[in-house]
C-alpha cells in the first residue's frame, strides 16, 4: 500500500520544529508491514491511506503534547479502510479524530462514524463502530 503522511504543524508553520512522534510511529508500523510511506505533498498522487497529525495546539496544555491524529474520510476511501485506520490508531494508543472531506455530500454512515469516534464518551464505551447505534430525531 502507498501511505501519505501530513504533519499539520509543519504545513502551517506552527510551533518549534520538533519531530511528529505520532507520524514517526505510524510510519514505522506501516514500513514494517511492507508499505511504501512518504510525505504527502500533492493531490495528484494517489495514496491508499493518508494520515494527518498535529502535535502542537495554539493553547498550552498541562498534560503535555497532544496524541490526536486526524483521520480524513470520504476522500477516495472505503468504510473498511476508514475503520482500519481508526482501529489501528487506537491500538497504537493514539486518539483518532475523524474529519470528513466534503461533509455536505458525505453519506450518513460517514457522519455516524465521525460522531462515534470524536465523541470520546461514546468511543470509549462502544469499542467497535459496528456495535454503535446512533440515535436519530424523528421529524
Amino acid at each position: 500500500m502507498r501511505i501519505g503522511l501530513i504533519d499539520v504543524d509543519a504545513v502551517n508553520n506552527h510551533g518549534p520544529k520538533f519531530p511528529n512522534l505520532a507520524l514517526m510511529r505510524i510510519s514505522a508500523w506501516h514500513k514494517a508491514q511492507g508499505d511504501e510511506v512518504e510525505w504527502w505533498w500533492t493531490d495528484l498522487i494517489h495514496y491508499d491511506i493518508v494520515y494527518m497529525s498535529k502535535v502542537f495546539s495554539d493553547t498550552y496544555r498541562k498534560k503535555g503534547h497532544c496524541k490526536t491524529v486526524y483521520v480524513l474520510t470520504n476522500f477516495n476511501s472505503t468504510m473498511e479502510e476508514n475503520l482500519h485506520r481508526i482501529y489501528t490508531l487506537r491500538d497504537m494508543n493514539y486518539d483518532p479524530f475523524v474529519m470528513i472531506y466534503d461533509k455536505p455530500s458525505a453519506p450518513i454512515e460517514i457522519r455516524d462514524l465521525q460522531r462515534w469516534c470524536n465523541n470520546k464518551v461514546i468511543f470509549k464505551k462502544c469499542r467497535r463502530f459496528e456495535d454503535y447505534k446512533p440515535t436519530r430525531e424523528k421529524g
